[in-house]
């Protein structure tokens, strides 16, 4: 059975200010690692005269794919922060960039990590996070007159062609309830077609 796991919904941006030092941390939904390195190389174009562009991300429902990058800041102080803020939140599925503008002022090794962490804390703080589900999709079709019934389980999608097809994303541990539901719902009446397994954004935090 594939993890569940938690991701983000959306990018999110979040700017701090350290000794003069700017830093632009911004936060990414992506599911490849191919995704999280063209996003690196947009990145690099504009903000080209920046001093470093740090970067973290993590792959995989089980996180099993990761990558962290000081950019030039002294080793440990920029890339494992920001991975670890990613961590943290038991994130997955998300590319964490920190873009800092030199303020003249140097900030010593612990400055530099506390001030990596809190800008990529920051980006992560200001998304909605979404927790993925792997689920199966089952059609279930029924007569015209018994499709305003609604079960209790997400559904996919719906369309009216002879009858009312209802997709739902059922839970793998929940496919007895399910046919249960339908059964009782329906008494024999409908028609339920497996289509196949994914993930499904089950809520919003």
């Amino acid at each position: 059975m594939k993890p569940d796991y938690f991701t983000i919904e959306s990018e999110a941006e979040y700017v701090l200010t350290v000794e003069k030092s700017r830093f632009i941390a911004r936060a990414y939904p992506v599911e490849t690692s191919a995704a999280a390195l063209e996003i690196l190389k947009k990145l690099r174009k504009e903000f080209y005269d920046a001093s470093h562009i740090c970067s973290a991300f993590v792959m995989g429902a089980d996180g099993n794919k990761q990558k962290f990058s000081d950019a030039g800041e002294p080793q440990g102080t920029a890339g494992l922060p920001i991975i670890e803020c990613i961590k943290r939140k038991n994130l997955k599925n998300v590319l964490l960039a920190v873009v800092r503008y030199f303020g003249g002022k140097k900030l010593g090794a612990g400055g530099l990590a506390r001030a990596y962490s809190a800008a990529a804390s920051g980006a992560l703080n200001a998304c909605t996070v979404a927790e993925m589900r792997y689920c199966s999709y089952i059609s279930v079709t029924v007569p015209f007159s018994e499709g305003c019934k609604i079960l209790d389980f997400p559904v996919k999608s719906k369309t009216y062609i002879d009858g009312v097809t209802t997709v739902y994303a059922v839970p793998l541990n929940e496919k007895a309830a399910f046919t249960a539901a339908v059964s009782a719902t329906y008494s024999g009446a409908a028609v339920i077609v497996d289509e196949g397994e994914g993930y499904w954004r089950v809520n919003k935090l």
